[in-house]
This record gives C-alpha cells, structure tokens and sequence, in this order.
C-alpha cells in the first residue's frame, strides 16, 4: 500500500473508530435500568459485532502498516546495497586501468627502435602522467567513500599513495634531465636515457624492485585486493 492509500485511510479509520464508540455510548445510554428484552439483546449482540469489527480492522490495518513499512525498509536497503557495491566496483576499475596503463607504457616503450626512443620517453612521461592524474581520481573516490571500506580505507589509501609516489618519480627523473634530452643528439639518446634508473629499470625486464615489489605487489595488489574484499555478492 502506497504513500497517498495511507494518507486517506488513516482518517478514515479514526472516523470509523469515533463513530462506534458514539454507537456504544448511545445503546449503553439506552441501556441504563432497561429491562432485558429482545431489542436490548440485540443492541448488546450490536456493540459486541461492532467491537469484533473495529478490533479486526485495527490489527489488519497495524499489521498491513508493518508488512508495508518492512517491504519499503527493505527495499530501500536493497537498492543502498547496489549503489554501494557499484562505487565499488568502480572505483576497482579505474583502479585496474590505471594499472594496465601503466603496464602498456613500458611495454610499448620497450618495442620502440633506437630512433624513436627519444620522442617515446617524452611520450612515455605524458602518458606516465596522465596514469598519475587518474589514480588521483581514485584517491580522491576512496576519501569521499571511505566509509564503504571501514577501517580498511586507510590502507586502500596508503596503497594508492605508495603507487602515485613511483609515478612521481618517473616524472621528476624526466624533468630533472629535460635540458639534457632536448640538446643530445640522437645517436648518443640510447646511452643518455640510460642514465635515468629509474625508468631504464621501469623499461626493462619485469621493471625493477621498485616497479615490482613496490609499486605492483605491496601498493597496487594490496589497495585492489582491499577494495575487492568489500564487493559483497549479490542478495
């Protein structure tokens, strides 16, 4: 039952309700120092069927209130559960572009020929970059939801942190050595991008300690796998 059906039916039962109590103060009136006759027991037979009715329609009216106002609690939980589980999901996922991002700038800096390294480092940084900005924006849905991760927000927070500090690296390593690349020639770019180790071990191999130890395992799996945790399965 609907907002408006209570809005109309709540008057109508206190109508009800006043109505039989004045029929029973005006048979019990009637009934003062009145010889029992069959009128009388009818109108004793009345109040009782009237009582019986005003009794029934109060438990059914209670009961169909509390059916309806549970069904409405429950609904409303129901959807509150959706909508927190898909600020979950996506902020997992923007979580694991970033991720991917990253992973696809490396690798694709590594299919590079020598002659193309020093516009794909450059290139390589605005992308690095650009990864930096987004999982910002992860930060910042972790610290405006952070009450949909309890106490484990702070170490989903501390993962995402670790990971924005090594992308911070890469870029100020670049733009430490900026003047350097713009006046290398090219034959000499291969050993000069060499002299940057941070991204030379990004770059190569499995992408070094810091790449695979810190920024993968201790920060980026630990931040995902506490956010997965509070994904709840479906009701």
């Amino acid at each position: 039952m609907n907002g408006p059906s209570w809005r109309y039916l709540i008057p109508g039962l206190v109508i009800f309700i006043a109505l039989a109590v004045l029929a029973w103060l005006v048979i019990f009136w009637n009934l003062d120092d009145v010889q029992k006759t069959p009128r009388v027991e009818m109108q004793i037979e009345l109040t009782k069927v009237l009582a019986q009715l005003v009794f029934v329609t109060l438990i059914g009216a209670t009961i169909t209130y509390i059916y309806n106002q549970h069904a409405k609690e429950k609904e409303n939980n129901r959807l509150r559960f959706e909508e927190n589980n898909k600020l979950r999901r996506d902020l997992l996922s923007s979580l694991i572009e970033v991720r991917a991002q990253v992973e696809k700038i490396r690798r694709e800096y590594r299919l590079l020929p020598s002659n193309k390294r020093q516009s794909g480092y450059k290139q390589a940084i605005h992308d690095l970059l650009q990864a930096r900005l987004n999982l910002s924006q992860v930060w910042h849905g972790t610290e405006t939801w952070k009450e949909l991760y309890l106490d484990d927000g702070t170490h989903i927070q501390a993962g995402l942190l670790g990971m924005k500090k090594y992308l911070d690296e890469l870029i100020d390593e670049y733009e430490g050595g900026i003047e350097d690349f713009s006046q290398t020639k090219r034959e000499s770019i291969i050993q000069t991008i060499a002299n940057t180790p941070l991204f030379t071990r990004f770059v190569t191999g499995e992408g070094g300690e810091a790449y695979t130890q810190e920024f993968l395992e201790q920060n980026y799996r630990t931040a995902a796998r506490m956010i997965r945790k509070h994904i709840l399965p479906p009701e």
